[in-house]
């Protein structure tokens, strides 16, 4: 795969400020790139949200709740998978 030169670029230059930076300063720049992440994460999370309130704004209530259980089964198949599914609410129940 071909990088775009320009996005090449910019990564060298970026990788070659960073060395450049005293070691105090790096843990702060470490923090700022991750909360950029978070931001961009979030923001298409947002945009997710947006695009399927669109596609099911014509849902009927009994589609939502039937779309929710569904999400829910599947979320614990993905659990029992896992190994970390509770069978049995004496299971949920932490040092009680």
């Amino acid at each position: 795969m071909n990088a775009v030169p320009f996005i090449v670029d910019y990564r060298d230059k970026l990788a070659e400020e960073i060395r450049s930076m005293p070691d105090e300063i790096l843990p702060q720049v470490l923090s700022l790139i991750r909360q950029l992440n978070r931001k961009r994460k979030v923001a298409q999370i947002v945009r997710q949200a947006e695009r399927l309130a669109v596609q099911r704004k014509h849902w009927t209530r009994e589609q939502r709740i039937d779309h929710l259980f569904k999400v829910i089964e599947e979320m614990q198949q993905e659990a029992m998978e896992k190994g970390v599914a509770i069978d049995d609410e004496r299971e949920a129940a932490i040092d009680d």
